[in-house]
């Protein structure tokens, strides 16, 4: 998700100062460590329960697509997040 901040003046339309921010959602990182990584990929495939298939109650962060069941479109989800945040 990214947001820009922007300030400008009225009296100098072309004093544009602008910041990028980037937010990173890690809901996901199971582990914890900043980064959605190659454990939480082990946690994934652990909690793997088939489309429509309730989850474990301690599989909540492997649910990437939130419908509470862990199938391959959470895999899928993963492969988009692999690397995001901050270590």
């Amino acid at each position: 998700m990214f947001g820009v901040i922007g300030d400008a003046s009225p009296f100098e339309p072309t004093g544009l100062e602008f910041e990028l921010q980037v937010y990173y959602d890690l809901t996901n990182d199971c582990d914890h460590n900043g980064l959605v990584d190659i454990a939480d990929f082990v946690t994934l495939a652990d909690c793997l329960s088939g489309p429509g298939q309730p989850a474990a109650p301690d599989c909540a962060c492997s649910d990437y697509d939130g419908d509470e069941d862990i199938d391959l479109a959470d895999v899928a989800a993963f492969q988009t997040m692999f690397g995001w945040g901050n270590p």
